[in-house]
């Protein structure tokens, strides 16, 4: 359960009408709130004229508490029952609610009046994210506020990941002092110092508004994020949430705790996740990256329930246990199947593919590879027509004298087919294919928050960056990233490159210079490209001015200056990735990516394809943060950002759909009528393995049929085309136009 910062304005609109276990638990929410607030929950989650604003601390802390209980409830509608709850700030009252420490009625009265102290504390300080260890931004911190009393560490999320609060003074002495060192650090958008002593003024209030709440003991274990232990509820008293609000947030080693203790699968509860890079430096420190999961349950803009659907499918794929008989009951769709009126008798009719027991190879041009235990009187045919001894094959099949001349006659015409077959299985080796596979950066130890230098052509009017850049610089510094940027100009010779390159690194002044205090340069000039200007392609200036650029850092290179450069890396928008393939033309940048990685490999770093709607990748900014940084963190020189995960290019080798012996050449169309149901999926599933070129499934609803969509999906997957079509197959009209229709298009049926 994360602190402050997941809201957006339309996050539970969806659920709100759709999920009913959510809705239920977000009126009780709203009725609990409505003693203690001036404001209305359901106007501001349904977005109603007139609400209060998300802009407030008073408003948007309850509102969250209401997001992460009507999450919970939902996770738990969906048979998701947690083995243990951490919360993060604010978060923890959601922790100690979904845990059974808190009564709704306390929840809701802690929050509001929480936030409404808080409040009442705007303007007396200032809090900033700073990309330090927790012993050196201690020590820092203590250089400029000794006694502790105006600046202090906030949060500690683990690693370099700390937060810092204090007086607006101290707070800024702090900021002036690590953007001189070149130390990444930005404010947080609050104009008050939770977790440390600017909040002491308040603790009378805040101890009298806890009187009367009654913490018991739960029916889940909570890890405390204050005291960093297991706590059983009743010790939740007024106290604990002055503390909890006073005292420094011990997110990272709480988490560390968990892991110690087999933990494997971190589910947060918010409408958008905030804890993921966190979350994935510590799995990685622990050497935990393999095995435990990260899940968010929303995100901005994704908030119905085929999202949680589709998280709970990747809870099952972990491992984790789910009480299905609870999916089921809320969602309605339990399965039901009739049961047969005769007991069965266990015949099997499924038909087995032969399972090979080594790959004979292409040992000789009539070689047919197939193992005599698969198919002995194909093996005895093929030796037959190798060795032209087709009386010991007459003898097998038991020809009489007629079918003898007629099997001289065909011996020719079979010998040639049998080594055309061999021939094409040989070939069939040599052919790959272009994959996508998804990479999880805590697997490939991505790092945390690498320094970026943008490479980037300033708008013509105003002297800014574009449009596209300004956006996804802005993305990365929501990610807790601070790229710095390298202004270029449209006509820009490879020598002017070098320069501005030279000046950058401050190299000019000869041997022995310091080096650009960046990891990589990012180049988004394909970012925004616009229209054509005298008559030539906007993608042929991007990849000569991306060239120029290259060669600008190929020259500087060859001088040897510094010891190292940092590396090119290129962003494009839909150029090349598993779908949403809309500007093929950048694909030029990727080409001139293949020669480079091979010509200059210490100074390319590769291309990264973003999706072609730049606000799918920039909406999701710790997604592309994550990317970027795997770019860094591994020998990866190709990938893709869709649907916030990364993916990375992969050449395969084609499935060999080649037949041996007696086997059929699955081509053309297959029509499997009743094609939706259990036996028709499992036919289908066979024919796709086996190679058919084409399927065609029919049923009563058609694509409308129960998992109808998911089995289409499974099957293009396995190669073939599909096609779902409705048609009741006891209708002969019906029937017989679709046979003519398939007719006419081809393949033809098999």
């Amino acid at each position: 359960f994360p602190g402050q910062g997941a809201q957006w304005p339309a996050m539970a609109q969806e659920l709100l009408r759709t999920c009913a276990p959510f809705r239920a638990e977000i009126e009780a929410c709203a009725a609990a709130l409505e003693p203690h607030v001036e404001w209305s929950l359901l106007d501001v989650l349904e977005q109603r004229p007139g609400a209060a604003s998300l802009d407030r601390v008073d408003v948007v802390q309850p509102t969250l508490f209401a997001m992460m209980a009507g999450l919970a409830a939902t996770w738990r509608a969906l048979g998701v029952v947690p083995e243990v709850v951490v919360g993060h700030s604010q978060g923890e009252i959601g922790a100690a609610y979904c845990a059974g420490v808190l009564s709704l009625d306390d929840a809701a009265m802690l929050v509001a009046r929480r936030s409404q102290l808080i409040r009442a504390l705007s303007g007396t300080g200032g809090m900033a994210a700073v990309q330090l260890s927790r012993e050196e931004l201690d020590e820092r911190s203590r250089r400029i506020d000794p006694s502790g009393e105006e600046l202090a560490i906030a949060v500690d999320n683990g690693g370099t990941s700390m937060v810092v609060s204090g007086t607006l003074g101290a707070v800024d002495a702090l900021l002036a002092e690590l953007e001189a060192d070149g130390v990444f650090a930005r404010k947080v958008k609050v104009d008050y110092a939770s977790h440390c002593a600017q909040v002491e003024p308040i603790q009378a209030q805040m101890l009298e508004a806890c009187a009367t709440i009654q913490p018991r003991v739960g029916h889940t274990p909570m890890m405390s994020t204050v005291d960093l232990r297991l706590v059983d509820g009743p010790e939740l008293d007024g106290s604990y949430w002055f503390r909890n609000l006073r005292q420094r947030v011990r997110f990272g080693e709480a988490v560390a705790q968990l892991l110690d203790s087999g933990f494997s699968a971190f589910v947060e509860v918010s409408p958008h996740p905030l804890m993921g890079v966190p979350l994935a430096g510590a799995f990685e420190a622990r050497g935990a990256g393999d095995e435990t999961l990260f899940l968010p349950t929303l995100r901005r803009d994704q908030g119905g329930l085929e999202v949680l659907d589709g998280r709970l499918a990747e809870l099952a794929l972990a491992g984790a246990p789910i009480d299905w008989s609870r999916h089921f009951e809320a969602s309605g769709e339990a399965p039901q199947l009739p049961l047969p009126t005769y007991a069965f008798q266990r015949r099997r009719f499924w038909i087995d593919r032969p399972t090979r027991t080594a790959d004979a190879g292409p040992a000789k041009a009539t070689d047919d590879a197939a193992p005599a235990a698969d198919n002995p009187l194909a093996t005895l045919a093929a030796a037959a027509l190798e060795d032209g001894d087709l009386d010991a094959l007459a003898d097998e099949l038991d020809l009489d004298q007629i079918e003898r001349v007629m099997l001289a006659k065909l011996a020719p015409k079979l010998g040639r087919w049998h080594v055309r077959g061999a021939q094409e299985r040989l070939a069939a080796t040599w052919r790959h294919r272009v994959e996508w596979a998804r990479v999880n950066p805590s697997v490939r130890g991505a790092a945390a928050s690498p320094r970026w230098c943008l490479a980037h052509i300033p708008d013509p009017e105003t002297g800014q960056p574009d449009p596209s850049t300004a956006a996804l610089l802005e993305a990365l510094r929501r990610a807790g990233q601070e790229p710095t940027l390298l202004r270029c100009e449209p006509g820009w010779t490879r020598e002017d490159y070098r320069r501005a390159l030279a000046e950058g690194m401050g190299v000019d002044a000869g041997p022995g210079a310091r080096a650009l205090p960046v990891d990589a340069l990012l180049s988004t000039l394909a970012l925004a490209e616009g229209e054509p200007t005298d008559g030539r392609p906007p993608s042929l200036e991007t990849l000569e001015r991306t060239t120029a650029l290259l060669q600008g850092l190929i020259d500087l290179d060859a001088e040897a200056l510094v010891p190292t450069l940092p590396r090119l890396w290129v962003l494009t928008r839909g150029a090349a990735g598993p779908h949403d393939l809309r500007a093929p033309e950048q694909a030029m940048l990727w080409g001139l990516g293949a020669v480079a990685g091979v010509e200059h490999v210490s100074l390319w770093g590769g291309c990264l394809d973003l999706p072609p709607a730049l606000t799918d990748a920039l909406d999701d900014p710790h997604a592309l943060a994550s990317a970027l940084s795997l770019a860094l963190a591994s020998d990866e020189s190709q990938l893709a950002l869709r649907g916030g995960q990364v993916q990375a290019k992969r050449l395969v080798a084609c499935p060999d759909h080649g037949r041996s012996g007696a086997q059929p050449a699955w081509s053309g169309t297959a029509l499997i009528t009743g094609g939706t149901g259990a036996i028709g999926g499992h036919t289908a599933r066979w024919l796709a393995r086996e190679g058919i070129q084409r399927l065609v499934l029919t049923s009563r609803r058609g694509p409308w049929a129960p998992g109808a969509a998911e089995l289409e999906a499974e099957l293009v997957a396995l190669g073939p085309s599909v096609e779902l079509v409705a048609c009741d197959v006891a209708d002969p009209e019906a029937l017989g136009a679709l046979l003519d229709r398939l007719r006419r298009e081809g393949p033809p049926l098999r």
